[in-house]
């Protein structure tokens, strides 16, 4: 008997430590570590689901940084996310 109220206290506090390491959002981009697939976005950057930072017009440079927000798909852009031409 007092090996199951060990093991229960035991289960209760080991519960209790991973209900608070789930909820641990390191980059404070609004998604939890363990669903946040880039650690590391940057502050104020839009993010998806995972916590990757959103690029609408997928030319590589995320919203956050990208002055052409509606590039042509395949144009190759500069850091700024506007077309070389």
């Amino acid at each position: 008997m007092k090996t199951i109220y060990t093991t229960l206290i035991i289960s209760i506090f080991l519960t209790g430590c991973a209900t608070k390491n789930i909820q641990i959002d390191s980059d404070n981009d609004g998604v939890y570590d363990y669903i946040d697939i880039c650690k590391n976005t940057p502050s104020l950057a839009e993010v998806d689901k995972y916590g990757c930072a959103l690029d609408s017009d997928n030319d590589g440079v995320i919203n956050l940084y990208d002055k052409c927000k509606k590039t042509p798909l395949l144009d190759k852009v500069n850091a700024n996310g506007c077309s070389k031409k």
